[in-house]
């Protein structure tokens, strides 16, 4: 990924379903930039910090996000669209933000809703309410069938009940209890990775996983511009996102967000606009 020589390090991504007759036989994959920079394999399109684009192997589509949805200096670090057009989001500071209660502000262990037809936020998982302690930031965020909130954090920490995790793991919300979604070092994982995506696939037994290094884990060898997908019932994991066969630039890049695969292919077939939002911190 070029930006005048610059090489972006944090970006936006979504996968979807495979592309019949794509160039590269590759899932698609929708981003953002943290940079101005020079995307794609095969149609290469300059795509800007405030849009987000898809690269379905056949060229890059891009959108522009709504201005003014978010403070220029918060990143957002995770990211789940909802089925009814909602989006949850974790951001990298604390900021106030439109519909939050007065004097409050949106910070690093909170997830909020962010409503597109009103441009509205409100908590989803108050992360102080909930006895989140200060300082771990929520860097990937998704939800179960039942809606239950499902996060990681950037670092290992000890919430409510106890419970210890580490910053490999998933972890769900729901009735007002922390309970363990996804244990990575369990799972084969290497515990010195940091999951930093994460998807839930609807009515199957996958998780999407994506994590900030290069590694192997059960056979399988994959770097941070990639996707896995875990079957929680075998523990078998397979690639479900290939970043470098996808566009060599990738190299430069880490995965952040993996939302939905129906909302990619409204996307590609010129759909809409865009509602993802995800970038991931500077290391």
């Amino acid at each position: 990924m070029r930006a005048g020589g610059a090489a972006a390090r944090w970006l936006t991504l979504a996968i979807g379903l495979g592309v019949a007759g794509s160039a590269l036989a590759q899932n698609p994959v929708r981003f953002s930039s943290d940079i101005t920079a020079e995307i794609g394999a095969v149609l290469p399109k300059v795509v800007t910090d405030d849009d987000v684009a898809a690269d379905g192997g056949t060229g890059i589509l891009g959108y522009s996000l709504p201005p003014g949805t978010l403070p220029p200096e918060a990143d957002v670090s995770g990211y789940e669209r909802l089925p009814g057009g909602d989006s949850l989001l974790s951001l990298d500071v604390s900021v106030p933000l439109p519909g939050l209660p007065p004097g409050t502000a949106a910070e690093p262990r909170d997830v909020v809703r962010f409503d597109p037809n009103t441009l509205l936020f409100a908590f989803e998982l108050d992360g102080s309410a909930a006895g989140v302690p200060l300082g771990p930031r929520i860097d990937a965020v998704t939800v179960n069938g039942a809606g239950d909130v499902i996060v990681s954090f950037d670092t290992s920490v000890t919430l409510p009940g106890p419970l210890a995790v580490d910053d490999e793991d998933l972890v769900r919300f729901a009735g007002g209890v922390f309970t363990l979604f996804y244990d990575g070092s369990a799972s084969s994982m290497p515990p010195r990775l940091d999951l930093d995506a994460a998807h839930v696939e609807l009515g199957t037994p996958n998780l999407w996983l994506s994590f900030d290094g290069t590694a192997k884990a059960a056979g399988v060898i994959f770097r941070d511009e990639d996707v896995l997908s875990f079957d929680t019932g075998t523990g078998i994991y397979t690639m479900y996102y290939d970043g470098s066969l996808s566009d060599p630039d990738w190299a430069a890049a880490d995965v952040v967000a993996v939302p939905e695969p129906a909302v990619v292919l409204g996307l590609l077939a010129g759909a809409g606009l865009l509602a993802v939002l995800a970038r991931a911190r500077r290391d």
